[in-house]
């Protein structure tokens, strides 16, 4: 472990070398998480975000949307790659019927809503 007088001079030649690179997520949104007081009162003190069991949701559409969502993001990613390799072909193919199983095979995915909008309307 580096001594904390080191720290500095380890700090500086790290900032040296991300001079010029490019932002990693040069557009990500910002996103917003609603929930109550209780909620917020337990973000704060655990620093965690707690999901619910996809099984207790009383909205269905969420866990399709969710899966259209994968389906694009597997095709955003994929679709213009060309020759892949044996193993990127592999991978390719199995995200690709991940999402096209029932929700019992997940293994139980967890949901957790996140929103661009400031404003919550009701």
């Amino acid at each position: 472990m580096p001594d904390s007088r080191d720290v500095p001079l380890v700090l500086s030649r790290w900032l040296d070398i991300l001079k010029g690179e490019p932002d990693r997520v040069p557009e990500a949104p910002v996103l917003h998480h609603y929930t109550d007081a209780f909620g917020l009162h337990g973000i704060i003190t655990s620093n965690c975000l707690w999901a619910t069991a996809a099984q207790f949701s009383n909205d269905l559409s969420e866990i399709q949307y969710a899966v259209s969502m994968a389906h694009a993001v597997v095709d955003e990613v994929w679709q213009h790659k060309k020759n892949l390799s044996p193993w990127e072909e592999m991978l390719f193919e199995h995200l690709k019927g991940f999402f096209v199983v029932p929700l019992p095979a997940y293994n139980q995915p967890y949901l957790i809503s996140f929103c661009e909008s400031n404003e919550l309307r009701v």
